[in-house]
């Protein structure tokens, strides 16, 4: 909601800031920003957007993962929300791991069924740049990401 909120606002400090508010590692933050890590992939995320992908939405993905201490696919979540999220997310991972497995076309891009991490971050970027596609294909992980992360804001005009 911050990055969304600020508009066409990404200068490092209002990124410092926005990091800060939602209680990322400052020192960890600004390293991974100085060293440029992801700057080529940001920069073809920018200028050629491509449904579904999105490594700057990939990585705040992972550190939300990793926000409850743990890089497991799962945020930090209230207790009775817990449950529910594990149901759904390991029946949609062991499906797409199976479907890549076998050799099947999937919708979610095969890399999301490396480990759960990386289908949490995945699907995190199918959720802000595909939403209808994800609701399409997986409806209950649709419905879990929109009860967590709250409604995708509509494109900019």
């Amino acid at each position: 909601d911050l990055l969304y909120a600020g508009g066409a606002d990404v200068s490092d400090a209002t990124l410092k800031a926005h990091a800060a508010k939602v209680g990322l590692d400052a020192a960890s933050f600004t390293a991974c920003l100085a060293a440029g890590t992801h700057k080529a992939g940001i920069e073809q995320d920018l200028a050629e957007p491509f449904e579904g992908f999105n490594v700057v939405i990939h990585e705040i993905a992972h550190k939300i993962d990793m926000a409850d201490g743990y890089s497991d696919g799962v945020p930090p979540l209230p207790a009775a929300q817990r449950g529910e999220w594990l149901r759904v997310m390991q029946g949609a991972f062991d499906a797409l791991a199976a479907a890549v497995e076998a050799g099947r076309e999937t919708v979610l891009d095969p890399y999301a069924a490396e480990a759960a991490d990386e289908f949490h971050a995945v699907v995190s970027e199918y959720y802000f740049t595909a939403p209808d596609v994800l609701a399409e294909h997986h409806p209950e992980v649709h419905a879990a990401f929109a009860r967590y992360y709250g409604a995708v804001p509509p494109p900019a005009a």
